[in-house]
């Protein structure tokens, strides 16, 4: 069948009889069976209406969209679609123009700001004085926010005594809590500074109680964890006041240049439009078939998603009612949300796969302790875990695939090199990964490829008792390790791993426990996902606080056909799709469109 060209197999490919062999998998890719039966529907279409096949737009490149009439549309060359959202940084230089005096006995010093955008700040010059340097974050209440000062010139005394995190509020007086105390978790750079030293703050606003300070580029973070009444959480202000509780006792000022970024999502409603193609002969009804993913949340037909065809080059549409064709494949290969009573032992898979575990131990669902729903799976360090049998679900071969959950660590601690997932069937086997939690080394997160070499970590420290979110992703044959969303910095291990690793065709999962040898997981873990061929994250993001979907992530087909024949005459055809209601919880990727005409 001429003029049909392949949806995931080469670029602007016509389908022959011969490529049949050489589509990888076309006997058991559920995928590529899928793809090829999107064909055979276009196909009888073609056969029983008539229909000229018009265009079939995989976007394996970005030639079939009108970007001069499409509006918020975003390309993502890696994952090969077109959505309304991105991760945008920015920074907020121009802000760094504020201050706190301290009204201790004393006595204030008020930092003088010069240099581009009020970026230098000079502090001290005075016996005994002190201050708290801020960075004013006008109209931005969201995200993750980064702060940094580099040491230009060291004063005398000690110069900052602190850096950050200090208090994150939306006021800034001396009547409004001030000054700071240690209960707020200022921590101590003063011992160890010198010219060139970058000092940093991290805050990530979906989790208010958590600051993380870092020391130049190769140092571990030290995270900050005031939960309760001694912290005070900003909730949703209008202006952030990021501060540096500093001290000089000398004549000779300290001077630093500040710097801030903040990165968050933007959401918007994506229009887009085809580019024109003539038809033959006037045509009469219009068929509009669409390659959708919804990467989170649910998309709701006719509503989240519209679909409209025009023959008059796009003066005029009339919308085509949507329905589902077919779900083509199920990325989703786990979702746990570890909900259920107190003490249960029912662990269901909210994906399409349904796997059911051999609970082992004292594992039990605890509503004491929970990040998402209502309770969390607790794992007690001495034999608990859960079993998965071996499953293509988790083979991921040489793709993309992601695997993130939150975890808890007890009190006492997350156990000796604690692992959360395993999936070797015993020792060290290359292509079965597992991670691990570094506990002779701040419990930073390490991930090995099975090999029992340690091939990536975010370098991130962890706490006991405060919840985190980890997510292992392998995207385009590199595999990073995320922690909050963040990828940490550079430390013990790689921040990064060049990854060209099978991880098989199947391999079984173990949770909260490992599979050679005694290190056993002591905390808690919720909202635990694998997903295969999709690398969710590529950059530091703001991990989801709302529990993940069971079809989450799936890619189907859906179409509708209409009648155009009230429409001006002509025989310019376009076709236009709408996202609508795009937030963090719905989350609309369109891979493809087909248009047909009669």
């Amino acid at each position: 069948m001429a003029n049909l060209k392949d949806i995931n197999y080469g670029i602007g490919k016509y389908l022959e009889a011969s490529d049949a062999s050489d589509i990888p998998d076309i006997g058991t890719n559920r995928k590529n069976v899928d793809l090829l039966n999107f064909k055979v529907a276009t196909n009888n279409a073609y056969a029983l209406y008539n229909f000229k096949d018009g265009m079939i737009d995989v976007y394996m490149s970005e030639a079939g969209v009108d970007a001069s009439a499409s509006t918020d549309e975003i390309y993502d060359s890696v994952g090969k679609y077109y959505s309304g959202f991105a991760s945008v940084t920015e920074t907020y230089d121009a802000y760094i123009n504020g201050y706190c005096a301290s009204s201790g006995a004393s006595g204030g010093h008020i930092p003088s700001f010069s240099g581009t955008n009020n970026r230098r700040c000079t502090f001290g010059g005075g016996t005994g004085s002190s201050s708290f340097i801020s960075a004013n974050v006008s109209g931005a209440n969201s995200g993750i926010f980064t702060l940094e000062m580099t040491i230009v010139q060291k004063g005398g005394g000690n110069g900052p005594s602190c850096f950050g995190p200090g208090v994150v509020k939306d006021t800034c007086s001396s009547t409004a809590g001030w000054p700071p105390t240690s209960a707020y978790g200022a921590y101590n750079f003063n011992s160890a500074t010198a010219v060139g030293d970058v000092l940093k703050l991290v805050y990530d606003t979906s989790d208010p109680n958590v600051m993380t300070t870092y020391k130049n580029s190769g140092s571990a973070g030290t995270t900050i964890d005031e939960a309760g009444s001694n912290w005070l959480s900003i909730g949703t202000p209008t202006t952030l006041y990021f501060l540096f509780p500093c001290w000089s006792d000398n004549a000779t000022p300290w001077i630093w240049d500040l710097a801030g970024t903040r990165q968050y999502t933007v959401y918007n409603d994506m229009t887009l439009i085809s580019n024109a193609q003539t038809a033959a002969s006037q045509p009469n009804e219009g068929r509009l078939m669409i390659y959708e993913e919804t990467s989170t949340g649910s998309t709701t037909l006719d509503t989240d998603l519209k679909g409209y065809i025009s023959r008059d080059g796009g003066t005029t549409y009339t919308q085509t009612l949507l329905a589902l064709d077919s779900n083509i494949t199920h990325p989703t290969s786990l979702l746990l949300h570890c909900d259920g009573s107190n003490d249960g032992t029912t662990f269901t898979d909210s994906s399409f796969w349904a796997h059911t575990p051999t609970v082992a131990g004292n594992t039990h669902t605890d509503t004491a302790v929970k990040k998402l729903g209502t309770a969390s799976a607790q794992f007690d360090g001495t034999g608990d875990y859960l079993d998965y049998a071996s499953s293509p679900a988790f083979g991921f071969g040489t793709g993309d695939w992601t695997i993130d959950f939150w975890i808890y660590a007890s009190a006492s601690g997350f156990g000796t090199f604690a692992i959360p997932f395993d999936m070797r069937s015993g020792a060290a086997s290359v292509g079965s990964p597992f991670l691990f939690f570094d506990t002779g080394n701040s419990n930073i997160p390490g991930f090995t490829d099975g090999s029992g070499t340690t091939r990536c970590s975010s370098n991130v420290a962890l706490s006991n008792e405060t919840w985190y979110h980890i997510a292992v992703v392998k995207s385009s044959n590199v595999t990073k390790v995320y922690t909050n969303g963040v990828t940490g910095a550079s430390g013990t291990y790689a921040t990064e791993f060049a990854d060209t690793v099978d991880y098989k065709t199947t391999n079984p999962l173990r949770l909260g426990h490992t599979t050679s040898g005694s290190y056993a997981l002591n905390g808690y873990l919720d909202e635990f996902r694998i997903t295969k061929g999709i690398a969710r994250w590529t950059a530091n993001f703001t991990p989801d606080t709302s529990p993940y979907t069971g079809t989450e992530g799936d890619t189907r087909l859906v179409s509708g056909s209409v009648d155009i024949s009230g429409q001006p005459a002509g025989t310019s055809m376009r076709y236009k799709i709408e996202t609508l209601n795009q937030s963090d919880s719905k989350v609309c990727r369109i891979h493809g469109a087909s248009m047909l005409w009669a």
